[in-house]
């Protein structure tokens, strides 16, 4: 009884055995798993799985619209023959001369200097103001005599073609001139002898060279100048009853501004 019990327990270990033997001779190796299929030992553990790398998002800068800077115009020259516009000058202006005067009567020759005083509404016309002192000697038979004055004068000036700036310039000038001149019968006589008052019409032509020393603000000029003037009395002298008209020429040394 004892032998049949331990048959059919080790009949029964035996067919469990078995079985599971068979279940491992079943199993089949799945294809590019990875693992070997064998009755020595467990498969190998599955690789572990490939890292996933998440590129980041780049957002763009903003960037300014480019700057473009806007086609420079140049005027092209006018075509040659053309004339030019002139160009702008600085009118009206004051100017300063200094003067140096010739001048004659029937008595003799007077010299002299002073200044005048212009000032130019435009380009061609202005008027003028003038002071000049005069003198001379004269010899007679008997004894030298000594002469002494003034002048002084007013008038209009035209320039037909313009000032120019740098260059020279013809101009006409017409007034008035008045004078008073004393006739002493030596050079230390305190009281003169007589003083003659007369007046004149004045008619000059001359011809001014300007150069400018500051565009468009201070320039300088030389001039010649002659001129008639005319008795404005009718011609007639209180004391030798003669005409009166003379001659006069003048230099001038001027400042503009």
């Amino acid at each position: 009884m004892k032998k049949l019990f331990f048959a059919t327990l080790t009949l029964t270990v035996l067919s469990f055995s078995t079985a599971a033997s068979a279940q491992v001779l079943i199993l089949e190796a799945v294809p590019g798993d990875g693992c070997n299929m064998t009755l020595s030992g467990p498969c190998a553990p599955a690789p572990a799985p490939a890292p996933v790398y998440t590129r980041p998002v780049v957002r763009p800068r903003y960037a300014p619209p480019p700057v473009v800077a806007a086609p420079a115009y140049t005027v092209p020259p006018p075509p040659a023959g053309l004339p030019r516009a002139a160009a702008p000058e600085w009118f009206p202006r004051w100017g300063l001369n200094v003067v140096y005067a010739v001048s004659g009567d029937n008595e003799g020759t007077l010299v002299g200097g002073g200044m005048n005083l212009e000032y130019m509404f435009s380009r061609h016309f202005g008027i003028e103001g003038s002071i000049l002192g005069l003198g001379g000697a004269e010899d007679d038979v008997y004894n030298t005599t000594q002469r002494s004055g003034a002048r002084f004068g007013a008038s209009l000036m035209w320039f037909p073609g313009g000032i120019r700036m740098n260059g020279s310039s013809f101009y006409l000038r017409g007034g008035v001139v008045g004078q008073t001149v004393s006739t002493y019968s030596d050079e230390y006589a305190m009281e003169p002898m007589y003083t003659k008052d007369t007046s004149f019409r004045e008619v000059a032509a001359g011809l001014r060279y300007t150069f400018e020393l500051i565009p468009n603000f201070y320039a300088m000029s030389l001039g010649v100048e002659a001129s008639v003037l005319f008795d404005a009395d009718n011609g007639e002298d209180e004391y030798d009853d003669t005409d009166e008209s003379t001659a006069a020429f003048r230099m001038t040394f001027g400042f503009h501004f």
